[in-house]
């Protein structure tokens, strides 16, 4: 009976360790993948299948484990983001560019808000503004609005990380120009003031992105 028991734990002992090296494998696979790709990314961020590490129970488990769920679908946002700025050609192009638009949006706007991690809110929360002030000049009907929305995002990307240059940046250029524009008479009297006084030298002017 001992014995039997003895062959029973040793059996065990097997599986599991089996089962661990199969675990540490994967989420050495994983980080292998998400360093690798990462690099995929800065040459060609339309490459297909990025960031797509094992499948399968054990790769959900070392992915669960890594704890990467939140770093993948910013890398997600932010390459929607990219696919939405390719020039198109026809009009199919356009509507794919359009719904990649969209699903950054969606994405950034949920990173922007729920992202344990303040640089990656305030990242997101920069491409949101930038969306909002090139959607602005494209739509006279709800340009000003596309404007504050714009400014109110990169002031919460300034808020949600101190070292957010991109957004302090963005946001001067903006307020400038709103300024620059109420100079000329382009903008009604007064209107520079409603938009120009919060956040206004945050960071030296510049163009951000």
């Amino acid at each position: 009976m001992k014995r039997r028991l003895a062959l029973v734990l040793a059996l065990l002992a097997l599986v599991l360790a089996a089962a661990l090296a199969a675990l540490a494998r994967d989420v050495r696979r994983w980080q292998e993948t998400l360093a690798g790709d990462d690099v995929r990314f800065l040459v060609d961020p339309l490459a297909p299948d990025l960031w797509a590490g094992p499948g399968g129970t054990g790769g959900d488990l070392s992915r669960r484990l890594l704890g990467v769920d939140d770093d993948l679908r910013f890398r997600r946002a932010e390459r929607l983001f990219i696919r939405a700025h390719i020039p198109a050609s026809t009009y199919d192009l356009e509507r794919e560019r359009l719904s990649a638009e969209g699903a950054a949006v969606a994405l950034l706007e949920t990173v922007s808000e729920t992202d344990d991690s303040g640089w990656r809110r305030a990242r997101a929360a920069t491409l949101l503004g930038l969306v909002a002030f090139e959607n602005a000049r494209g739509d006279p009907a709800t340009g000003r609005d596309l404007v504050q929305r714009a400014l109110r995002s990169f002031r919460r990307a300034a808020r949600d990380d101190p070292g957010a240059d991109d957004a302090k940046a963005d946001l001067e250029l903006v307020l400038t120009l709103i300024r620059i524009r109420g100079q000329l008479g382009r903008e009604p009297k007064g209107q520079e003031g409603a938009t120009g006084g919060p956040g206004a030298g945050l960071g030296a002017p510049g163009a951000g992105y």
